[in-house]
């Protein structure tokens, strides 16, 4: 008998967790899939219709983005990624893009708006990478604990500017 590949494994891991009954009753939350759909990229974002000034994240900067709702098109994302307002964490695939600036490498943060930025990073880059991916769970604002103008904050610890794609693949 052939051993399973190490992406069956995870696939049927994920699917036991999300369709087992035992799994569902144990907890508060429901994985919804979406087809991959882009909220975030700031190569292709409207100045005049986010908060994001147009160019890569600058050094030092935290940036708000959505990832709920209809308003990702001015960050350089699609209409909607269908993902509601009342979901409390998203999967995404962060993707830091064209590295420039005076450096070795950095790393950006993506955390709850509304919240104090973790010491933890989300994804680590180097200065040489022409880009680098990584899928994480992000919880998102939480409405009873602050006000959510937006969804998350990404935050940028490096000397280096940086693009950022994010695309949405799911939701809690």
């Amino acid at each position: 008998m052939r051993a399973p590949t190490r992406y069956g494994f995870i696939s049927t891991l994920l699917a036991w967790f999300t369709l087992s009954p035992m799994a569902q009753a144990g907890g508060p939350y429901v994985i919804h899939t979406v087809s991959p759909c882009r909220a975030v990229d700031t190569r292709t974002a409207d100045p005049q219709l986010s908060t994001f000034s147009g160019d890569r994240l600058a050094p030092g900067e935290t940036v708000p983005f959505f990832v709920t709702g209809a308003l990702i098109t001015g960050q350089g994302g699609e209409a909607d990624c269908g993902v509601p307002a009342a979901a409390r964490g998203v999967f995404v695939n962060v993707t830091a893009v064209r590295p420039l600036g005076i450096g070795t490498g950095g790393y950006l943060t993506l955390f709850p708006y509304g919240e104090s930025k973790p010491t933890a990073s989300t994804i680590n880059y180097q200065s040489d990478a022409t880009a680098v991916a990584n899928g994480v769970l992000v919880p998102l604002c939480d409405p009873a604990a602050a006000t959510c103008d937006y969804d998350l904050n990404v935050y940028n610890h490096t000397n280096l500017a940086v693009h950022l794609v994010v695309d949405v693949t799911g939701y809690l």
